[in-house]
């Protein structure tokens, strides 16, 4: 099997499979560790990404596969290229700072969220502790305002605290004239 076909082996729909989100054309067959595609060619492994350039290419002639991807399996020839060791440093370093900013912003939008989500909670705790304050204070309210409704309808002799069975008994008798009011005798 010559060149071209093993290239053509290798971009063959069984063989690689297109990315829809990236639009790279990645390797389904065996792999490296790294992650770049590998397949026997000629009795030896190769990287399938350095077959595919050099059938298109030409010859590495000591160059380096540079990629305008992040796939290491990616087999897209519209991904690939040779360059010098140099230009792919300076690639690896770009894509480092660019992965390295991604993964602090990503950070930071994970932090913002956890802030987000915490002042949401205390918001609800806050909430939920002002209902239960409010309805604690609201039935306290209630029960004194029974019982004083309840002392205020009671008759002055049903009425258990003597001093103000006495402002009852003594505000029965005699209202703001001075006149006599209520039963002429009290038992």
């Amino acid at each position: 099997m010559d060149l071209a076909d093993t290239v053509r082996h290798i971009e063959s729909r069984g063989q690689s499979a297109r990315d829809p989100e990236t639009g790279c054309l990645v390797w389904q067959g065996s792999r490296h560790p790294s992650g770049a595609g590998q397949i026997r060619y000629q009795g030896r492994l190769h990287y399938c990404h350095r077959l595919v350039l050099e059938r298109y290419h030409g010859p590495s002639r000591g160059r380096r596969a540079r990629r305008s991807c992040s796939d290491p399996a990616c087999v897209d020839i519209r991904h690939l290229a040779w360059g010098a060791n140099a230009t792919r440093a300076e690639q690896d370093a770009a894509r480092s700072r660019m992965e390295t900013d991604m993964a602090r912003d990503a950070r930071e939008a994970r932090e913002e969220d956890r802030e987000r989500d915490a002042a949401r909670r205390a918001r609800r705790r806050r909430s939920a502790l002002s209902r239960y304050r409010s309805a604690r204070r609201d039935a306290e309210q209630r029960r004194t305002r029974d019982q004083l409704q309840r002392t205020v309808d009671a008759e002055p002799w049903d009425t258990p605290d003597p001093a103000i069975r006495r402002a009852k008994l003594d505000d029965w008798r005699q209202d703001a004239d001075g006149t006599q009011t209520g039963p002429e005798t009290v038992h």
